[in-house]
């Protein structure tokens, strides 16, 4: 399947992704950040990496990036149920879930070393655009205008990782 902008939809998170992001992990845990702002950012690109780790555990799948809002509307509704009742959430919501908290973290992450670097770094554009989009627009959720796949995403982490270890000794 394509999207508007020509990229495929048909790759699911797995194996090979999780060994990047422990890689990054594995990164990260060699800094020793001291200043509050250093353990902030640290302690929330860690987030960021659970999150990315919980997705391709749970096998994202980038089609969700072209949703359907009927078939997204009667998901929530199970996952609303399954919440008011005390249980267990379908995988394929829990994986998005997961990718927009890791976006949300990468974005804040990226910004928060701008302003302690005083950079304009801007290498995380499309996974800001589309956070941007999910803070603002009411519709962005379902409206696939601003589709960032899990490659992408993954991308941003190890760009805001390399980052952190610019900037963290």
């Amino acid at each position: 399947m394509r999207s508007a902008l020509g990229r495929e939809f048909n790759m699911r998170a797995g194996a090979s992704q999780r060994a990047v992001v422990r890689n990054l992990a594995t990164r990260l845990h060699a800094l020793n950040p001291r200043t509050n702002a250093q353990v902030s950012l640290v302690g929330f690109a860690t987030g960021a990496l659970h999150a990315l780790d919980r997705a391709a555990q749970l096998n994202f799948d980038d089609a969700r990036a072209k949703p359907s809002a009927t078939e997204f509307g009667k998901e929530f509704k199970k996952v609303l149920a399954a919440i008011s009742r005390g249980r267990g959430r379908p995988n394929a919501w829990l994986a998005g879930f997961y990718l927009h908290s890791a976006m949300l973290r990468l974005a804040a992450v990226n910004e928060r070393l701008n302003k302690l670097l005083r950079t304009r770094d801007d290498r995380v554009r499309s996974v800001r655009r589309a956070v941007n989009s999910l803070k603002h627009h009411v519709d962005a959720h379902i409206s696939g205008k601003r589709t960032v796949l899990y490659a992408e995403v993954l991308r941003a982490a190890e760009i805001v990782c390399q980052r952190l270890e610019g900037a963290v000794p």
